[in-house]
Order: C-alpha cells, then structure tokens, then sequence
C-alpha cells in the first residue's frame, strides 16, 4: 500500500465512514491525515451526546438509589457488609460472620427500638422553670430523650419524650429526692396519661396529697 494524505476532511458520520482510496497491493505504506473540519459526535451516555463527563447524578439516576459508601471512613476496614430484612429483623453479616440480628454495635444516640434498655430519663427541680406560653417548663439538670417536663399542677408533671417510643408498654421508676416523710414519686392515678410520646407522673402523700419538690429523678425502660 503507497502512503496516502488526506486533507480537508469532511465532518465523519456513522452514515459516511471513512473510506481510504486502494493504490496498490504494497504491504506497508502510511495514512496522513490534515486539516480535519470537524467531528461529528456519535457517541450517546445517559442521553447526552459528544465528549461526555459522568456526573454522580448519572450513577444514582441509573441506579434508582443513592448508595452508601461502604468503609473509607477512619478506622474502618474494607469487610463486605451484608444487611437485609428477613420479613421480621434487619440481619447483619459482615464477610463470612453473621450476626444475625443480634448487632455487634454500641449506640450513644437514640436507640429508642433497642430492646430492655432505659429509653429515657431525666433529673429535674419540680419548683423552679420558664414559663413558655401556657406551658410551666420545669429546670432539667440531666436527662436522655426529654423533650420537655411541664408542671401542670402541685407535685404533677407531664413528661415528653425527645423522640416517641414504640409503644406505651414501658415501665416508669423514680425517686422523689427533695422532700422529706412519706412522699413517693408514682404515675398520677387521678389523672393517668401514659402514651408512646409522653406520661404523667407526680409526687404524693399517701391519700394522693401531692407536694411540690425541687430534685425529682426517673427512669423509663422499654
């Protein structure tokens, strides 16, 4: 094959092609081309066409779902995780552990639907609060999950939960630590509210005479 130039190309589509003149039977031989016009895009990624960048978009809308990065992160390894739901528990197997739904995990946050744990609790001063709107916000020295403790009567409260639980069948402990006698934290039998997002509770005498005390501690379990 003679060597071959080429000047002044015209735009390539799928349709022309580029298409080489034969000269002779010769074995060896080189092809210059020059001056090429233009290139006509024939390429398509996502419904875009030409010299196309991926986007991040382009890999979530292709797969319908914004996947998480597994590991990566400080002081994690690269074990493939394994987690699906079993039509009654999230399973978790890491490689060839499984673990079932029993999770090998320690929560500091809000683990609300964590079974037999303490879900909420809460030291607080009966006597002293901020007024917010119609509500009397007790002072909280300490709490976990306590949106908020309102004074809603003499030695009576109602406790709201930062996040709601499950259910109402939780039970409810506490201690009245700022009176003296016979005065016993307990959930408020004349009036009861116990829901999965607040509970009533107070602190009486005997004979439901309820007293107003400044260190009232409980705990919620679930």
């Amino acid at each position: 094959m003679a060597d071959v130039t080429i000047n002044n190309l015209s735009p390539i589509t799928p349709a022309t092609g580029l298409f080489l003149p034969a000269s002779d039977n010769s074995t060896t031989g080189k092809v210059t081309i020059g001056n090429i016009n233009s290139l006509a895009p024939v390429q398509t990624v996502f419904g875009r066409a030409g010299n196309v960048t991926l986007q991040s978009s382009d890999v979530t809308g292709a797969l319908g779902y914004t996947p998480i990065q597994q590991g990566g992160g400080t002081g994690q390894t690269s074990n493939k995780l394994y987690i699906g739901w079993s039509s009654s528990n999230l399973l978790l197997q890491v490689d060839a552990t499984n673990f079932g739904n029993t999770w090998p995990i320690s929560v500091s946050g809000n683990a609300n639907t964590a079974s037999n744990g303490i879900k909420a609790w809460a030291n607080f001063d009966g006597t002293t609060g901020t007024q917010v709107g119609s509500e009397f916000r007790c002072s909280i020295r300490a709490s976990y999950n306590i949106d908020r403790i309102v004074r809603v009567g003499t030695g009576d409260y109602i406790v709201y939960f930062a996040n709601a639980l499950q259910d109402a069948n939780y039970a409810v402990t506490g201690t009245n630590g700022g009176q003296s006698g016979s005065y016993v934290f307990n959930l408020n039998g004349d009036n009861p509210l116990q829901t999965a997002a607040a509970f009533r509770c107070g602190v009486a005498y005997p004979g439901n005479y309820y007293v107003t005390t400044n260190k009232i501690t409980f705990m919620v379990i679930r």
